[in-house]
């Protein structure tokens, strides 16, 4: 049986904060958090990034951020403005 929840090892507040801190990180959004197995969970955010030219640092960093949550398997939809969407929570590091 499936259940599409976020697992229970997974502290989704602390989670949440440490990927807004991340340097080069100005805020996430759309965060979801699932199991994919009994040993593997899986994520996929979206961040709104300071910088393009490093780019790939932040998102390394927020991976290497997210496997210190037990994430082994991470999406990340990186942005350069505004989420266009208001209606969802948006964690900031500002």
């Amino acid at each position: 049986m499936s259940i599409d929840a976020v697992p229970e090892t997974v502290d989704m507040v602390g989670l949440e904060k440490a990927l807004a801190s991340v340097d080069g990180v100005k805020s996430i959004h759309h965060l979801h958090v699932w199991a994919l197995s009994t040993t593997e969970n899986a994520l996929s955010v979206h961040a709104v990034i300071t910088d393009v030219s490093r780019l790939n640092s932040t998102i390394a960093a927020l991976k290497t951020t997210a496997r210190s949550y037990g994430i082994t398997h991470s999406t990340i939809e990186a942005e350069t403005g505004t989420p266009p969407c208001d209606n969802h929570s948006i964690l900031s590091a500002d």
